[in-house]
């Protein structure tokens, strides 16, 4: 989905029109948080790189040009490899060749980019957050109420596992 389609539905739910540059521009900067918000806190986007350990110090740096949030796992040679994560890398045993699999967090995307969010979040989820951060940036702080509660209660419904339920067959005393 593009980050467009995110704001354009925001508008359209707090009445605003597209063609002001300010409420476009705000509205640009509070979809990015409300993805940057999902990333964080519900759907990790994940990557693995495969990097050279000389000294056993890999720079998250190294990583990805993003943020990373969380280092998962380093393997060598497809098994699992030991290492310890401290504040902006990780130790790992030296001379070697690692597939490192982390979380990072998304930069800051335009208007016309592409948005990793998955299918099942939709845009509507978005947009619901990013209206209530414009609505929290503007004063409006009923509304920005209103908006944060319908996007918690979606995300809420959209992260409850669905699955068969049944029932107990029944017995005669």
């Amino acid at each position: 989905m593009q980050l467009n389609e995110i704001i354009q539905l925001a508008a359209f739910y707090l009445g605003l029109d597209e063609s002001d540059g300010k409420a476009s521009a705000q509205l640009c900067k509070c979809a990015n948080l409300a993805v940057n918000e999902i990333c964080a806190d519900h759907y990790p986007l994940t990557r693995e790189t495969t990097v050279q350990s000389g000294t056993g110090k890999i720079a998250y740096s190294e990583l990805a040009a993003e943020r990373v949030l969380e280092v998962l796992s380093v393997k060598r040679g497809g098994e699992n490899t030991r290492f310890r994560s401290f504040h902006g890398y990780i130790k790992t045993e030296p001379n070697i060749t690692a597939a490192v699999r982390f979380a990072y967090l998304p930069g800051e995307y335009a208007p016309d980019e592409a948005v990793p969010i998955p299918d099942k979040i939709g845009a509507r989820i978005v947009a619901y957050g990013a209206a209530a951060e414009y609505c929290l940036i503007n004063g409006l702080f009923e509304e920005a109420v209103v908006w944060e509660k319908r996007y918690k209660d979606s995300l809420a419904a959209n992260l409850r596992k669905r699955g068969e339920i049944t029932v107990p067959a029944r017995r005669w005393l």
